[in-house]
């Protein structure tokens, strides 16, 4: 078989035909650049693709020839030579001339973008999921670092979290875990952060908070998290909880020295350690309770 029928200019040769096997790319095809004054149709990559013989990783290469005749820009070529398939469909329509290699740009910059979202996004409560949650807790330290302000990291855990699963179900459980993700990205400031850590673990940044007014927001948090948290499971499922949804809240407070050696990456390690234990301290002691330096210590005082 050689070209295809009313195709101009040069034609692919393509071998292995029979039996309906995929060919082998000619590497004459494989590398043979556009010329900057064909049209589309001409180039050899639109001709072989037409023909329909080809495997995923055979068309990648044709692809990434292609492009090349339409960009010289080195990132463009390598996101749209991938073997995606949105990437395998753009590079068609960009041979064809259906679409700009501008265009195409835009497109798998905005797929690109969706993907990031994504990625750091929890799916179940679209809060951040641990991986993002901890780098924007790193940038908070870091200016919180530089500003000589201090910074408050929070670690709450729903009590008794497994009964829901338990006794009512799995689905009710995440409709509590999400009521729950809702409640507390509604009570926050803009400025504030909260992502869940995992399983009904979420922790809370309070940028430029000092431990009383840390211990003053979360606290209402705490009081609050019952009926709000009731009120929207009863509304999208039908669930009678049976019981109050409480929490155990640990949290640290510090102004970090801008001359402290320790990477912005450390010190939130360190913070959230400091507030996760904090928060088994509150579970160790009664649950439903914010537990900070001062209360921690005044619990530990107690004949």
């Amino acid at each position: 078989m050689s070209g295809e029928p009313g195709a101009e200019g040069p034609t692919a040769s393509i071998t292995g035909e029979a039996n309906g096997q995929p060919a082998d790319i000619p590497s004459e095809t494989a590398g043979h650049p556009m010329p900057s004054t064909a049209s589309p149709s001409e180039h050899p990559a639109y001709i072989v693709q037409k023909n329909q013989l080809l495997t995923p990783n055979q068309m990648s290469a044709i692809a990434d020839s292609a492009i090349r005749s339409f960009s010289d820009e080195p990132k463009f070529v390598e996101i749209m030579s991938s073997e995606e398939p949105q990437a395998m469909v753009l590079v068609d329509a960009i041979i064809k001339g259906e679409i700009s290699k501008e265009d195409a740009a835009k497109t798998i910059a905005a797929g690109k973008a969706e993907l990031t979202v994504a990625a750091g996004t929890d799916s179940l409560t679209e809060l951040p999921n641990r991986a993002e949650l901890f780098e924007r807790l790193r940038e908070h330290v870091a200016l919180a670092k530089r500003a000589g302000m201090p910074i408050t990291v929070a670690f709450l855990d729903l009590d008794n979290f497994k009964e829901f699963n338990d006794r009512l179900s799995h689905d009710a459980g995440d409709v509590v875990l999400c009521a729950a993700a809702d409640y507390l990205k509604s009570k926050l400031r803009e400025s504030d952060q909260v992502g869940r850590w995992g399983g009904e673990e979420f922790v809370l940044s309070l940028p430029f908070t000092d431990e009383a007014g840390a211990y003053n927001v979360l606290e209402d948090l705490r009081l609050d998290l019952n009926g709000s948290v009731t009120q929207v499971a009863f509304d999208v499922g039908q669930y009678e909880l049976g019981r109050s949804v409480t929490a155990s809240i640990g949290f640290v407070t510090v102004t970090i020295d801008k001359t402290d050696p320790r990477s912005a990456q450390d010190i939130t390690y360190d913070l959230i350690d400091i507030a996760d234990k904090r928060m088994h301290f509150a579970k160790e002691h009664g649950k439903n309770r914010v537990v900070g330096s001062k209360q921690e210590t005044q619990q530990t005082q107690q004949p």
